[in-house]
This record gives structure tokens, C-alpha cells and sequence, in this order.
């Protein structure tokens, strides 16, 4: 087993995406959660954070959350919620990350349609905890961590309301809503054009990823994020 040390440097990224220098952290190992959010946190200069969650289906049909995918201005982390929980039969989610994920301080931005992908998603007023039930094996009793409520809005609609265009509401496009806020998302690493067809697209459940494959995995995140960051200060 490689330590938990040498795997947090194993994991780091450097990528460039809408011209901005990216520091990525992709981790599976619970231990190195609370760190990683730290270093996110010490990051951030203002309340918004990029969000973003990729799902993978398991060989009965069933979604499952694979990554979560949190940006601050130059730095991205990349949590393996998937190979995170079948690391071990006993692992559990830290509940530093739900603590994270329900800060009423912080307002996280996520791709327009977030929300309806991730309808699978439960939430249990009673006992204060967001669910994982249908992506991390609903066979089993279901892997929790303490979440109040997620303060999410996604990027088209705040796009919308800054600029008074309610076209932007239901924009799939990322690069469209980039342009429209002043920011030019075509700059990546991977070429000239930075073209999203341009980049792979991994298998969201891999161990692990190559340099381009992470652009891939943080781009939506880090873009929805870039976006806001923008529109703040216009």
C-alpha cells in the first residue's frame, strides 16, 4: 500500500483551462479529505465555489456517484466518492465534506442541468443527511454524511439574473455563457482551439487519469466557477 503522503502528491495536476492556471487534486483516500478542503478553502476569494458530479453505471444498470468535482480560483479537488466507498466495506464519506457542502457562508455554482442529473440524490429532513443510496450500492445499508442543504445555484441562471438575459436560463453551452460574461473558455491545455470534442472523455469510474482526462473531469467545474468569477467583477 503506497502511503497516504506520497499518494497526495501523486495526485496533483497542473493544467490550464479558459487561461487560467489550475491546480487539480484527484484523491480516493478519506484521509486526505479534510486537507484537500483546507487547501481549497485557503484558496477562495469570495463565497462561490464550482461544482460539479460525474456518475458511472455499475453493471446492474444502476447510477452511481463516481466524482465530485469542487473548484476555488486556482485550485480544483477531485474526490473519487466511488472508489472512495468500495476501498472498504466500513468506509464511510467524511463528514468534514458534508460540513463543507452545508457552510450557509459559501454558494456553490454548478453547470446548468445539475440538478436534474442529480436527482438520485435524497434528502431526509428528519435526520439532517444527504443520502449517496443509489450511486454508492443500494444493496447496502446506504453511506451518509452530515448535509443540512447544499447551497447550489447553477451558473446559467446567475449568469441570467447578472446580465438580464433570460436566454442564458436553459444555455447548455459553457463556452456560450463564457463568451456572454467576457470569459474565453477555448484557452485549455490540450490545444489551440481548446474545442470540447477535442477532449477525451474518460471513464468517470477510472483509478486514474491523464493530464487531459482531468481537463476533462474538472473542466465544467472550474468553467462554472470562472464564469461567476467573472460576472463578480463586472
Amino acid at each position: 500500500m503506497i502511503p497516504a503522503t506520497y499518494l497526495s502528491r501523486m495526485g496533483l495536476y497542473d493544467v490550464t483551462i479558459g487561461g487560467v492556471n489550475v491546480r487539480a487534486r484527484v484523491i480516493d483516500d478519506p484521509k486526505l479529505v479534510d486537507h484537500a478542503l483546507t487547501e481549497l478553502e485557503l484558496t477562495a476569494d469570495n463565497p462561490f465555489v464550482g461544482l460539479d458530479l460525474k456518475t458511472c453505471r455499475d453493471a446492474l444498470g444502476r447510477r452511481r456517484c463516481a466524482l465530485l468535482i469542487l473548484c476555488t480560483k486556482t485550485k480544483c479537488l477531485i474526490i473519487q466518492l466511488d472508489r472512495m466507498t468500495k476501498k472498504s466495506q466500513n468506509t464511510r464519506i467524511p463528514c468534514v465534506l458534508g460540513e463543507f457542502l452545508s457552510d450557509k457562508c459559501l454558494c456553490f455554482v454548478s453547470p446548468n442541468g445539475f440538478t436534474k442529473r442529480t436527482s438520485g440524490l435524497s434528502f431526509r429532513e428528519n435526520a439532517n443527511v444527504v443520502t449517496l443510496t443509489q450511486f454508492c450500492g443500494p444493496s447496502r445499508s446506504p453511506r451518509v454524511f452530515e448535509c443540512k442543504r447544499i447551497w447550489a445555484v447553477e451558473v446559467g441562471e446567475y449568469a441570467a439574473r447578472v446580465l438580464k438575459n433570460p436566454k442564458l436560463l436553459k444555455c447548455k453551452s459553457l463556452e456560450k455563457l463564457g463568451a456572454e460574461a467576457g470569459v474565453d473558455l477555448n484557452t485549455t491545455a490540450l490545444s489551440d482551439s481548446g474545442a470540447r470534442a477535442k477532449r477525451p472523455s474518460p471513464e468517470w469510474d477510472s483509478r486514474l487519469f491523464s493530464e487531459e482526462e482531468v481537463v476533462s473531469v474538472m473542466y465544467d467545474a472550474v468553467a462554472c466557477y470562472l464564469i461567476v468569477q467573472k460576472l463578480l467583477a463586472s
